[in-house]
This record gives structure tokens, C-alpha cells and sequence, in this order.
């Protein structure tokens, strides 16, 4: 039994040895003694480690003044068994309030003829920033693949920067643009500084001399906040990935790194709301017009005849079919008829409230529906309406062409119940229009003394 204590002391003696061979060796590692908490010994690389110059720093300290409290319980646990070297990653503080990532080896050893533990440290911040950006870079693009609202998107890039650059406050602004019609997806923006020049704009980032030339990917740099131009495709500006530091320090290639990387993520993500919003428009609108289409007059008719059922409100479905336009595209060609729906869309549209709605059916056919009607004449002021801008003349050049409109109206729920039914309703009266003449409009409920023969003559 005395013989085996001895030669566990003799162990832990010789392992203690090693510590005061590493005080004036820079490329040592990081060794820390403590007993219950108070510092013991500590050498040159660890107080290098935690930011302390004076070489008596530490010893007598309590050692959770460097560790972040959330890993206290761990630094107290038991070492584990004779010549057992346990391995844990942790959070320490150094000197200037930064989180370092520590990989913490933990063993005995006899310090004085005391029993101690012996800490011994690695920094693996580099390892724990790549991880954690990885995995914030995952979660990100699976926002993206969800389709998740884009402000959640840029919020999240944010959150993820800010987590990983605590010294920094980060925005992203957008480019204020509604031209989506050259957005592309795919890879998003320039490629991120080589590491050389990462290094470099960080070296000169203390000295405050850096000038527009010396920022790569178009980022300005300036002591206290810079900002990091986000491209699409084509370079194409979509907006500006900002950084402000929040207390004196300097840059990191990782922080660099990192800012890349979100601008990078914040493109991806704006490119794709773009594609997005251009698919959605090209299946909901109407290229020539900029009309809403059938596909999305449908679905604004449906919503409508649920709210009018629901409040125990009137609707109207109008049915309107341009006279005389295949003589505009037989004497003027289909370009000049191509103007005069446009011309005609944007003026049938002017016309309406801003809650009701006009939809191209193709060629020459339009569909409007009067949200919350108030009641029949209603219906019947705006399609007199709707004929008047019809007649007026079009010019094209030097040459003018006329036009008019017949028009059919159905009414919910008097007309029918069902969207169909309306719009079928509305198309019947539309052609009851053209057999007596055209350029008027006409009720489908034509059995009602107060809508019967509603027709109006313009000519």
C-alpha cells in the first residue's frame, strides 16, 4: 500500500516537473495549475492566451474570472484517475471581455508538494468559427429551399453574423429596385478576397489608411464601420452587406471571411425572392397587359364570393369583348394591336376602385369583377364607364383607329352562386350584346323589370 502511494507521488512530482520548463518557451502550450479555483501557476503562453503581460498575472486569481460561467460546474469536476487526461471545449474570457473557444486538457499533478490539477490549453476558436458557420449556413439555405419570407431569410444572416462577430453590429440594406425581369438565380456575387488580401485589409485595418483600392469585392473600410457590396448574377448590385465595430479591435481574417460569406448567403437569398416573384408573376399576370390573368382572376373570384357569402354582400362578374379589333391587326398589323390592349387595359383600369379587378382572358377579352357591390346601377355606372374609354380614339402614329365594347354583366347571387355560373352567365349576356349590335352592355337577368334591356347605345 506504501509502496504504491509512493509511486503514485512520484508520477505526479514528475509530471509537475514539465511546467517550469515551458515558462520561457514561446511555442509552448498554454498551462494553467489551480487548486479548488485559485491559480497556482501559470506560464508565459497562458497568459499570452488570456491577453495579461505582467508575468505574475494570474497566480492567486480565481480562475472562473477567465472562464465564461456556463462551463463553471465543469471546471470543478474531478480530474478523473491517476495519469487520465480528460478532454473538454470551452468557453474562457480573456483579458479585453473576447470569447475564446478553448480545448481544455485536465489531469493531476503535484505542484509544491500539493495536490493540483493541471490544465493545459488550445485554442480551437478557428475550428469552432468554421463549424458554426457551417452549420448557420446550412440553416440558412434551408430557409431559402422552404421558400421562407426573404426579411426572415436576412434577418437570419444577420443573427448568424452577429453570433459569430460579437465585436460587430450587422445589417443588410437591399438595393431599392423593382425590376425583377434580368434577376437570374444560380451563384449570386463575386467571389470572396483571397486570403492575401483578407490579411492585408486587416493589417491596415488599425492604422485607418485604407483607401476604396485597397477593399476587395467593392467593400469600403473605415476604422469604425464598412460595408460589403452584395452582386447577383452579371454583377448585378442587389444591395449592401454593412459591419460596425463595437469596441476598439482589430478585423480578423475570419472576420472577413465570415462577412463574405453572409454577403454571399444574402444574394443567394435575394436572387432567389426575385425568381420567385417573377415566376409568380408570369403565372398570375399577363405579359402583354400587365393584367392579372384567368388563373389569378379565378382565385380573386372565389375569395370574393366566399367573403360576399360570408358578409351577405352583392358581387358582379363584367364580361367585356372588344369590337372591331381584328380590323386593328388586319389593316395595322398585330403590333399596333398589340399597343391597343395595352392602351386599353391601362384605361379600363382607371375605371375601377382599387378594390375591384380587371384580368385579360386573351385576345381581345376582358373580365372584371366589382368587389362588395352596393347594388345593380352600380354595376351599370361602371360599365358605361368602361364603354366611354373604349370609344375614345386611339392614336398610332399617324394613323387612329375606333373601337367599342360589348359588355355582359352577372351578379352575385341573383346571377348564380358559383364562380362558373357567373362567368358562363356573364359571357351569354355578353353575346346577347353583340346579336343586337354591339357597343352596349346587357344584365343576364333579363326577366327583372329593373335590368331588363340595360343596353346603352354610344355610336
Amino acid at each position: 500500500m506504501h509502496s504504491a502511494k509512493t509511486e503514485t507521488d512520484a508520477y505526479l512530482r514528475a509530471s509537475s516537473e514539465d511546467l517550469f520548463t515551458v515558462e520561457s518557451d514561446p511555442d509552448a502550450k498554454a498551462v494553467i495549475v489551480h487548486f479548488e479555483g485559485t491559480i497556482l501557476f501559470a506560464n508565459r503562453a497562458a497568459r499570452d492566451y488570456l491577453g495579461l503581460q505582467d508575468r505574475n498575472a494570474l497566480v492567486g486569481e480565481s480562475l472562473f474570472d477567465y472562464v465564461h460561467p456556463d462551463w463553471h460546474a465543469r471546471i470543478c469536476g474531478e480530474p478523473g484517475p491517476l495519469s487520465a487526461r480528460l478532454f473538454d471545449e470551452q468557453v474562457w474570457i480573456s483579458k479585453d471581455g473576447t470569447r475564446l473557444f478553448t480545448e481544455v486538457e485536465t489531469n493531476r499533478t503535484i505542484y509544491r508538494d500539493t495536490s493540483a490539477v493541471q490544465l493545459v490549453l488550445r485554442d480551437i476558436t478557428r475550428r469552432n468559427q468554421t463549424q458554426r458557420l457551417q452549420t448557420g449556413q446550412s440553416q440558412i439555405l434551408h430557409l431559402i429551399a422552404r421558400r421562407a419570407p426573404l426579411p426572415k431569410i436576412l434577418h437570419a444572416i444577420e443573427q448568424l453574423a452577429q453570433r459569430l462577430a460579437p465585436h460587430c453590429a450587422c445589417s443588410i440594406e437591399l438595393r431599392d429596385t423593382t425590376d425583377t425581369s434580368q434577376t437570374d438565380t444560380t451563384r449570386s456575387h463575386k467571389s470572396p478576397a483571397t486570403s492575401s488580401q483578407l490579411r492585408h485589409l486587416a493589417a491596415r485595418h488599425q492604422r485607418n489608411d485604407l483607401s476604396d483600392n485597397d477593399v476587395p469585392n467593392g467593400s469600403s473600410e473605415h476604422t469604425t464601420c464598412s460595408s460589403w457590396t452584395i452582386f447577383g448574377k452579371n454583377q448585378r448590385l442587389l444591395g449592401m452587406y454593412s459591419f460596425r465595430l463595437l469596441r476598439h479591435s482589430e478585423l480578423s481574417t475570419e472576420d472577413l471571411n465570415l462577412f463574405a460569406t453572409c454577403a454571399q448567403l444574402a444574394g443567394l437569398a435575394i436572387e432567389h425572392h426575385a425568381e420567385e416573384a417573377m415566376l409568380r408573376r408570369r403565372a398570375y399576370y399577363d405579359d402583354l397587359t400587365a393584367l392579372p390573368n384567368r388563373f389569378y382572376f379565378n382565385e380573386r373570384l372565389n375569395q370574393a364570393l366566399a367573403n360576399a357569402r360570408r358578409n351577405g354582400h352583392m358581387c358582379a362578374v363584367l364580361f367585356i369583348d372588344l369590337d372591331k379589333f381584328k380590323e386593328v391587326n388586319d389593316r395595322l398589323g398585330h403590333d399596333a394591336g398589340d399597343l391597343v390592349l395595352r392602351e386599353v387595359a391601362t384605361r379600363l383600369k382607371s375605371c375601377l376602385r382599387h378594390t375591384d379587378m380587371i384580368a385579360r382572358m386573351g385576345g381581345d377579352e376582358f373580365y372584371v369583377l366589382i368587389d362588395d357591390l352596393i347594388d345593380a346601377d352600380h354595376a351599370m355606372d361602371i360599365a358605361q364607364k368602361l364603354l366611354g374609354e373604349a370609344l375614345r380614339p386611339f392614336r398610332l402614329g399617324h394613323q387612329e383607329c375606333r373601337l367599342s365594347a360589348s359588355i355582359g354583366i352577372a351578379i352575385y347571387p341573383d346571377d348564380g352562386a358559383e364562380a362558373q355560373t357567373l362567368l358562363k352567365n356573364a359571357d351569354r349576356a355578353m353575346f346577347r350584346v353583340k346579336e343586337s349590335g354591339k357597343n352596349g352592355m346587357q344584365f343576364w337577368s333579363c326577366s327583372k323589370e329593373d335590368r331588363v334591356a340595360a343596353e346603352c347605345d354610344f355610336k
